[in-house]
Formats: C-alpha cells, structure tokens, sequence
C-alpha cells in the first residue's frame, strides 16, 4: 500500500491509513481530561496512563 503524498509504502492498509493521518493533521482521539488530540488510539492511552500514575504531561 503506498501513500499518495509521499513516498512511504506499507505492507497493511491499517498502516497506511494510520500514516495519513501525519498529512491530515487529523486527531480523531481525544483526551476526555484536558481535550489534547491524538492520531493513534495507543497514544492516546499511554497519554491517560501518564495522567492517572501522576506524571506531568504537557496538554
């Protein structure tokens, strides 16, 4: 699967389509404590880890 604005190839269309998002600029997971957006699911859960075990992160 190739990205069609750049060079990047990807051997699963999930992969691809999670890559898109870095030229979208898309965040459709949102933080329900502060609101910060992110691209990808798993960012968003160790971002609300952070949160519940005390650590400061930048919202």
């Amino acid at each position: 699967y190739r990205c069609d604005v750049c060079p990047a190839t990807f051997s699963r269309s999930h992969d691809l389509k999670r890559h898109f998002f870095i030229h979208t600029q898309e965040r459709p997971y949102a933080c329900a404590t502060c609101g910060k957006g992110f691209a990808r699911r798993d960012a968003l859960r160790r971002h609300e880890r952070s949160l519940r075990e005390g650590r400061k992160m930048t919202c």
